[in-house]
């Protein structure tokens, strides 16, 4: 009995340790995620983002030329280019780049 002892006993301290280690997991991500969830099931973060979308900032600048462009485009700060994108340009101009050099 006392030759399978330390089996168990790592085998118990390592569930143990485990069970421990999943349930703080947990506990972060639904502090980081869930916190003011709503019914609907959006996270708050998701209705965030849905607000800046559909919030109609006023212009701070009244000329009539910007009031002209925004009237056509309004420019959003938090847009970025999607990364997918950009390697495409990049890779299509040295692939022109290249091609040129070599028929010159």
């Amino acid at each position: 009995v006392l030759e399978t002892c330390p089996f168990w006993l790592l085998l118990s301290l390592a569930c143990w340790y485990g069970y421990k280690l999943v349930i703080t997991w947990r506990r972060k991500c639904r502090k980081q995620f869930c916190v003011g969830s709503s019914t609907d099931g959006t996270l708050p973060y998701q209705a965030n983002y849905v607000k800046r979308l559909l919030r109609k900032d006023t212009p701070t600048d009244s000329t009539r030329l910007h009031t002209l462009i925004s009237y056509f485009y309004e420019w959003d700060p938090f847009f970025r280019y999607p990364t997918r994108l950009l390697v495409t340009l990049l890779v299509s101009g040295l692939c022109m780049l290249y091609v040129s050099e070599e028929t010159d």
